[in-house]
Formats: structure tokens, sequence, C-alpha cells
């Protein structure tokens, strides 16, 4: 309850960091769920349980020389059993001798810690996972209904590229470099790739983009600041969104939408306030702030206003003319739209992770974290995939659906999830790798 369910509940989201993240960076980056795992003992009895009597004792005699105090003894004992580091021993008796001889004893040489084997790094995956591609790390990206995968990639000497991804092989089948990354779109057969602007004078721009050949159809110009460029797409046409006509107090932001029978800016319709995050299903866009405390908003298709909704918070996930809000306390989903109560609730296990038209998606811990599709009209469950844990030069890492430089796509038939992880290569720097897997 405490490590799984009270500090998640505690978590900043991407929209109530106060914190800048670099490219491909979200607060997901930086987390790691399902930490410290439900195998993991928190007492000395459960290590005693899982390594034996002659380990217990073991510790217990390198612990010897801290016997005055139980309490520390037992922590002495607790350390080295975990770690299997014996240096620990002497950080207690050090501790000990502080307490007694003050100051003097820290000009004395502190203990060595024994260093660990080092780690090699993972050269081969299981199936399903592939090594996209070294040095780089994912903007955006979305996966087609054949699981071709298009992802926005920044390279280590910040350069960027977008590149189609074969499902089967893993193998980059296209690439083309671009000028920025951003967000990464289909829709009306083609594919939207968002260009933030690498010079900060604000000239984005969004790319349509033939699936075949990447070759640009059309390139529309768009307004971007520091957070880059907003955009979304739904069924009716791609909408992103405009700061730059809003006031002082932060009246008058739009979001603009282009038509996709000719590219062009067709219709604005205006935000309830300019600083917000902008998101959406496959049929609505969704507006707003929990952390200023101004809410969230819809506008569904053909509406010409916004519309509140006061039940929400983040975070949740999308889907259709709503949005889903998992609560793990009580082991549900709870669906809400325009009132202040849940227009359905779905009973799920695990943490709620994603959410598509018909569908909701949790996470699962186990050997692997595990992905389950929940369906929305209560049908039975089933799972999607399972993750794996890599190893690399700095240990190793458990690759998570929702952290750790992980980001989830869910497709008409497919998922893709991609990870950035650093330590696969001689120089350390980043690897990204992707798993796509069928939806049941």
């Amino acid at each position: 309850q405490r490590y799984h369910q009270l500090g998640p509940a505690w978590h900043v989201t991407d929209q109530t960091s106060l914190f800048d993240y670099g490219p491909g960076e979200t607060t997901a980056t930086f987390d790691q769920p399902g930490f410290p795992s439900p195998d993991v003992a928190f007492t000395v009895d459960e290590l005693e349980q899982q390594q034996g009597v002659e380990q217990f004792q073991k510790a217990t005699e390198q612990c010897a020389g801290v016997a005055a105090d139980q309490q520390a003894v037992l922590h002495c004992i607790f350390d080295i059993m975990a770690t299997k580091d014996p240096a620990y021993a002497q950080f207690y008796a050090l501790v000990q001798e502080f307490l007694a001889n003050g100051p003097t004893t820290l000009e004395q040489a502190g203990p060595t810690v024994t260093p660990g084997p080092a780690a090699t790094p993972t050269s081969t995956f299981p199936q399903g996972f592939f090594k996209i591609v070294d040095a780089a790390v994912v903007n955006g990206a979305a996966v087609d209904a054949a699981g071709t995968v298009f992802a926005s990639v920044t390279n280590a000497d910040q350069t960027y590229a977008l590149v189609a991804i074969d499902p089967a092989s893993g193998a980059v089948a296209r690439s083309i470099t671009m000028s920025g990354g951003g967000r990464v779109l289909l829709l009306d057969g083609s594919v939207w790739a968002a260009q933030d602007d690498p010079t900060g004078y604000g000239r984005c721009s969004v790319l349509r983009l033939d699936p075949t050949t990447l070759a640009t159809s059309a390139t529309i110009p768009v307004v971007c600041d520091i957070a880059g460029v907003s955009v979304v797409a739904v069924h009716d046409g791609v909408w992103w969104l405009d700061r730059s006509t809003s006031d002082i107090d932060g009246k008058g932001a739009l979001l603009r939408h282009v038509d996709t029978a000719t590219n062009q800016v067709d219709r604005s319709v205006t935000l309830p306030f300019a600083n917000g995050y902008l998101t959406s299903s496959a049929t609505t866009a969704f507006f707003g702030d929990s952390g200023s405390g101004n809410g969230w908003y819809r506008l569904i298709p053909g509406a010409t206003a916004f519309e509140a909704m006061p039940g929400v918070d983040t975070p949740f996930y999308p889907s259709g003319e709503g949005v889903w809000v998992g609560d793990s306390l009580a082991g549900s989903a709870a669906f809400f739209t325009v009132g202040q109560s849940s227009d359905k609730v779905l009973p799920v296990e695990g943490g709620l992770t994603a959410a598509d038209e018909s569908s909701v998606y949790t996470t699962k811990s186990g050997n692997a974290e595990e992905l389950w599709r929940y369906p929305a009209d209560g049908s039975a469950p089933s799972m999607v995939a399972a993750s794996t844990t890599v190893h690399t030069d700095r240990g190793d890492q458990p690759l998570y659906y929702s952290a750790n430089g992980g980001s989830l796509f869910i497709g008409e038939h497919h998922v893709a999830a991609m990870w950035t992880v650093y330590g696969l290569t001689p120089t350390g720097t980043a690897t990204v790798i992707a798993q796509v897997a069928p939806l049941p």
C-alpha cells in the first residue's frame, strides 16, 4: 500500500510538473513504477527465508562489531544480505564509533564499498523487441493498421529524423531528415509530423507525408512556443494550438483546425485560457490544466465552443467524447464526460496506462510487467504483451510501459512501446528499443 498505491498517488504528471524536460523526456522518464517489486524482501526474516540460514549466520558474524546496538545489528544484517556486500558492516561500525568518540572518527579512512560485477550489455532481444537506432531519443510516434511504427527521433548530434519501422523485423524501412522533432499523428491515410523550430524563432510546421514513401505532400506553417508544437488529430481534421493571439491575461488563444481536403486552416475555436495542455481521443479534443486550477474542457465533433468537464482531474486517458480515470485503490477505471460523477465504472486490475475508443489498458507487475486490455463493454480482459529486462553497463534495467523513458502507442490493430535506454553501447549513449504486439 505504501509503495504501490500511496506513492504513485503523489507522483507529478506531465500536466502538474514544474520541471523542464529534454527532447523525448516526460515525467515518466524519471519514474519507475512497480519499484520496489513485491518479490523484494522487506525484513530480515524474509531475507533468511529467501537466502537460507547459512547466509543469515554469515551476515550475523560480519556484523558482530556492532553488537552493542541490537537494532543496528538487524539493519546491518539486512543491508549485507540485501546487497551481498559485507562492507556495510564497516559503515555501521563507523557510525557507532562516531557516536562514541565524536567527529575525529570521520578523519580516519572510511570503508571501501565492494564493487559488484560489471553487467554485460544486452546484444540480443526477445521476440517482438527490436533495437531501432543508437544515440537517439523519441519525440513522438504512431502505429498504423499494419503495425508499422512511425517515430520522430532526435539524434545525438541534435539532428532530427522521422523513421518508419517494420513490425516484423524491427528494421528502419524508411527515413527522412526533419528540421525539428515533435508529435506524430495518423489521419486520412497520411502521416502528420510536427516539426519544432530548433532555432528558437517559432517557425514550426506540420508535415503531411505519404506513409509508403515519406514524401511530403503538404507543409502547414503553425505557431509554436517554448513548449513546441501542440497538435492533435481527430476524425474531422488536425487541430493545433495558437497562443500568439492571447492577451496579457491569457484570453483570446485559439485552437485552429486544418481541413485535410485542402491542408488549410478553415476555422478556429477560442480556448478557455492560453496556458494549458492539448490532447485528444480519435474524435474529441481536450484542453486544460489541473495544476493551474483551471480544469479541463472538451471540444466534441461539430462543436464551436469548449465544454467544461468538472469531474475530471489528471492523469486521465481520452476515449471517444470522454476520458478514463483510474483508481488503483478501488481496482476500477471510471469514465467521465461533463458531469461531476462518472458515466461508467469498469472493474480492472493494475494501474491504468492507456485507453482507446473501445478499451482501457492496465499494467500489472510480475517477473515482467504485463500490459492488459479491458474492453469497455465489460467483456473478458486479455493480456496484450509482456515487457523484458535489458542488461546495460549501468546494471539491469526493466522496461516498463509507462516509465523508464517508455512511451506506449495504441493503434487500430497493434500496440507499440518504445524506450530510450542508456548503457547498451560502448559510449553509453541512448539506444531506442521498440516492441510491437498485435491487439487481441
